[in-house]
């Protein structure tokens, strides 16, 4: 829509992921009281760092200098010198609110986006969703294939545009029918012993004459068998996740990852309270306006 369907609102988007320059960006658009900050706290990282070469093809990375936001804060959260906590100071922005330094950025409305969980994180790390994704786009859809290939090369502009146009992938590519296969596919290959690398061992606390092989034997097994748990139960729970995850690494074959990262925006609940923030000009000036106490 574009600044001015928002009177001229702006909302910075931020997360855990948001480091060193795009965080000092959003801490100087907070501390001007220029815009929303919206999100979840940022990493804190807010050191200069230079790098010299070192005999031997090594490098010593060394810190020459620390960021300050207009305020005058840093929002760097550890201390390399003693890997202790920045004492936190509270600041003031240029209306008087309050934010804090040493701790990265603190969102002005705290939006959570929900983490992935252990089984879809194992599922993307193992190579078992890509796996599956491409045997199931050669094997039984390759209609589709051919569908999402076409689609994704209307990229090309036409003779008398400047700027190609952004082909956007389909919002659902998995069926329930295909989230059962996947489901069968993942529990397969995690009870078949040569399908997976073996899973770290915890440390060994054998007693004398216990045999250490047995005891990661055991150690293995049983962790194999929470992941088999905990996998099976995430697709009754989070179907939607897991289908959602699934859409994207199918999409991630065929189409830029601008047009994807498009795609996801219409499921995230982050940019979903940005938009309504700024349609909602009274709640955008509450978060900006002084405290209480000081307007008064």
């Amino acid at each position: 829509d574009g600044p001015r369907a928002y009177g001229g609102r702006l909302v910075v988007l931020v997360d855990a992921a948001s480091a060193s320059s795009s965080e000092i960006v959003a801490a100087a658009v907070q501390d001007l009281d220029l815009g929303v900050v919206v999100g979840e706290r940022t990493f804190g990282k807010g050191l200069i760092q230079s790098v010299v070469d070192l005999p031997g093809g090594a490098k010593l990375k060394f810190t020459v200098g620390q960021y300050l936001t207009p305020s005058g804060r840093s929002l760097q959260e550890i201390d390399y010198a003693t890997r202790a906590r920045v004492q936190s100071e509270t600041y003031r922005t240029r209306n008087g609110r309050p934010v804090a330094s040493g701790d990265g950025v603190e969102p002005d409305l705290l939006v959570s986006n929900p983490p992935p969980s252990a089984a879809e994180v194992f599922l993307l790390d193992s190579g078992i969703l890509d796996a599956f994704v491409d045997a199931w786009l050669a094997d039984k859809r390759p209609d589709l294939a051919a569908k999402l290939f076409d689609a994704s090369a209307a990229d090309a502009p036409p003779a008398d545009e400047l700027a190609p146009r952004l082909a956007l992938p389909p919002k659902r590519v998995f069926a329930q029918a295909d989230l059962f296969d996947l489901e069968r596919f993942a529990l397969d290959a995690l009870r078949r012993d040569d399908a997976l690398p073996r899973f770290d061992a915890p440390p060994n606390n054998n007693r004398a004459g216990d045999s250490p092989d047995d005891d990661d034997d055991d150690a293995a097994r049983r962790d194999r068998k929470k992941l088999i748990d905990d996998l099976a139960g995430s697709f009754r729970a989070r179907p939607d996740r897991i289908a959602k995850l699934a859409d994207s690494v199918v999409c991630n074959r065929f189409f830029r990852s601008s047009a994807n990262l498009r795609r996801l925006l219409d499921d995230d609940p982050q940019f979903d309270a940005a938009r309504l923030l700024l349609k909602d000009p009274r709640r955008y000036d509450a978060l900006l306006a002084p405290p209480a106490q000081d307007a008064a």
